[in-house]
């Protein structure tokens, strides 16, 4: 929960938030051309995270509602072991479990499948619009409305800027969960204190 987002790349998000602001001033600094697509980058880049997080949530949870009714069925299977020896249910009883631990196994494969397929996708877009922002510093530099070095300065900002923005997003779910900790905690401890 708490210790598990200060200690991981999560909190670090959240330090990194403010430079998106910071990078954008710095793109219209160099450029307004270059302040509208850094604008318009961060949020499609903030849209598509937003997306896939969405999507690997739901996944996410409805694949662990699954694995975890594939073990409640496991454990029953083990408490009532001598009943379907007994019975000599074993056959029928294993062949269901193995199905619905199989179903568990290709929704957690969907899942993974998922997860790569959105986060290729979001890397593509931060690349893509990396190149979109060098191309439109290359454009000025022609039309001899920036340097060669504010060409360059393009090139870094929109890697600098990109980065921040997905980071930020992926990490609002550990900070979600990190927050809903403190405040169990926070339950707990004041619970205590009124009965004392």
């Amino acid at each position: 929960g708490v210790r598990g987002f200060a200690s991981n790349t999560g909190a670090r998000a959240f330090f990194d938030a403010p430079w998106i602001v910071i990078y954008i001033v710095m793109a219209f600094a160099i450029h307004v051309y270059v302040g509208a697509l850094a604008v318009v980058a961060t949020l499609l880049v903030t849209g598509v995270s937003l997306i896939r997080q969405l999507v690997q949530d739901k996944q996410v949870a409805h694949a662990n509602r699954s694995g975890f009714r594939s073990m409640v069925a496991a454990m029953g299977l083990l408490r009532n072991a001598e009943v379907i020896h007994a019975t000599g249910m074993q056959a029928a009883v294993i062949g269901r479990w193995r199905t619905r631990r199989d179903e568990t196994l290709a929704e957690q494969g969907a899942v993974r499948v998922s997860e790569i397929t959105l986060l290729t996708f979001s890397q593509f877009m931060r690349s893509f619009l990396s190149s979109i922002g060098l191309a439109v510093g290359a454009l000025l530099v022609i039309g001899g409305e920036i340097t060669y070095g504010g060409m360059f300065a393009t090139m870094i900002l929109f890697r600098m800027l990109l980065s921040p923005t997905d980071r930020l997003i992926s990490a609002w779910q550990s900070f979600a969960v990190a927050r809903n900790a403190l405040e169990r905690l926070e339950d707990l401890l004041t619970g205590d204190t009124e009965r004392d």
